[in-house]
């Protein structure tokens, strides 16, 4: 082959670097990162659980949940034996739950919080007036057919969840004198077993109703009859933990409610008409009708105290957000957060002439994992705020000094840590918000995408400019001439 055969035209070295490559590698990595994330998430719902274990075991020593029914009467009925075409039907008994025409409920409900190991539990103490006024009705139409009521075996009762939680005896005023209350076995009567059970998830604190289960009675020293009036009252000083739940035990039934709880959550079938939350407390007031109540004046008793457990107002002392809560809300954005902060050495990346080896971008991505671990650790013991304080100031502080380090520049540093505080700052933000947390998250998110748009606009995405013409390989204009 002659000395004059024209070489081919130089190729783009194999080594130069490619930006945008370095940005797919950099994307990947991000979400290679999610898999430690998921293993923080799984331990907040670990240490979540562990405090409603907790919860549990507290509540199984002072009460639980407790729901209070107020004054009712119980009347028994017999029915009895019949004998059809040769076949004999045994005698039943039942009982039918006569509520009062009037109820009112006043009173105090003292909370402190216990301990045990790492967790809190808020616990309470009731202290309630309870007043019925009974007109008492004939209940032949609400038992079975043929059926022979005993007005002579009629009970006065109030129930409640757990009988462990009771503090003192129970004193009935009937129409004056004084009557001590002895157990009654409401589950002879059919009653529904409570349901303590709680929903297990991080972002739920809500339970569904528990059951009166164990009742406290009396039978009036005056025979009852149909037609008689009866003025009840009795106190209710029970313990329980984290939620109170108010029967609406009388046709018409008003309650009234202070505590020193600051942060009170309400629910259940009916909210209060009208609250009021003070430095040193709150108090609630409700007023249930007879229409809105929408259950019988009597019925029997298993229909009728399983209709008012659903209705019950309920008075949640848990904290509306606990530690676990934002903590959880804020690794859904995991993602987002570990990527913003890997942009921004990316970007310090392509505007300096540092490189930053993917080891470097692992390093600065576990250590936002481990801020997740300090967060969860630093809060079971000095509370949220301030563990978000430590953990983030302790993150902030190394990400954005190792980028100082290694872009050699203390501007790109101090530019790091005013970046990476606004971020973390943003973090607070999505933690401490429950209903807005979505919306800030998205705006967040474009926010992000629409900066890295702007900064990266000018970037050579295939690194050309980078490559350098081979002269070995390149040919001049007189040496093309000569060629043709």
């Amino acid at each position: 082959m002659s000395s004059n055969t024209v070489e081919s035209p130089g190729r783009p070295r194999a080594t130069a670097r490619s930006v945008g490559m370095k940005f797919l590698a950099i994307c990947g990595l991000s979400a290679l990162m999610m898999i430690p994330v998921l293993f923080v998430k799984e331990m907040v719902v670990e240490r979540a659980l562990r405090a409603e274990i907790v919860s549990q075991e507290i509540g199984d020593l002072l009460g639980g949940r407790q729901a209070l029914l107020g004054p009712s009467l119980l009347v028994p009925y017999t029915v009895p034996a019949t004998k059809i075409d040769g076949t004999v039907s045994p005698a039943t008994n039942g009982t039918i739950l006569v509520s009062p025409e009037r109820g009112e409920i006043t009173g105090k409900v003292t909370v402190e919080e216990r301990r045990r190991s790492l967790f809190k539990v808020p616990v309470y103490k009731t202290d309630l007036l309870v007043k019925a006024k009974f007109n008492l009705p004939d209940i032949q139409a609400q038992a079975p057919q043929g059926a022979v009521v005993d007005w002579k075996g009629a009970k006065i009762i109030v129930a409640a969840s757990s009988a462990k939680g009771a503090l003192e005896d129970i004193v009935f005023q009937v129409n004056g004198p004084p009557l001590a209350a002895d157990p009654v076995a409401l589950d002879t009567l059919e009653v529904e077993p409570p349901n303590l059970s709680m929903k297990l998830a991080v972002d739920d604190i809500g339970t569904k109703t528990p059951n009166t289960q164990y009742g406290f009675g009396v039978v009036p020293t005056t025979p009852l009859q149909p037609g008689m009036s009866l003025d009840v009252s009795t106190r209710l000083k029970f313990s329980g933990v984290k939620e109170l739940a108010l029967l609406a035990f009388a046709k018409s039934t008003t309650m009234s409610m202070s505590s020193n709880w600051l942060n009170p959550r309400f629910s259940g079938g009916f909210l209060p008409q009208s609250r009021e939350i003070k430095a040193d407390g709150f108090s609630a007031n409700w007023a249930i009708p007879y229409i809105a109540r929408g259950v019988a004046a009597a019925d029997g008793f298993k229909t009728l105290s399983s209709q008012l457990n659903k209705n019950a107002p309920i008075v949640q002392f848990a904290p509306a957000i606990t530690a676990y809560q934002p903590i959880d809300r804020s690794l859904k954005y995991a993602l987002l957060f570990i990527g913003i902060v890997f942009l921004t050495y990316f970007l310090f990346e392509v505007t300096s002439e540092r490189r930053v080896h993917v080891a470097q971008y692992i390093l600065v991505g576990l250590s936002q994992v481990v801020f997740y671990l300090l967060l969860l650790s630093f809060s079971e013991r000095i509370g949220f705020d301030l563990a978000f304080l430590v953990s983030a100031s302790a993150t902030v502080g190394l990400i954005g000094l190792y980028a100082g380090s290694v872009f050699a520049s203390r501007k790109q540093g101090l530019i790091a840590l005013l970046v990476f505080g606004i971020l973390y700052g943003l973090i607070y933000v999505l933690m401490s918000l429950e209903d807005y947390a979505l919306m800030v998250g998205s705006i967040a998110a474009f926010a992000v995408i629409a900066a890295v748009m702007y900064f990266t606009k000018g970037i050579d995405w295939y690194g050309l400019a980078q490559i350098k013409p081979d002269p070995k390989t390149t040919l001049s204009k007189t040496q093309l001439k000569e060629t043709t």
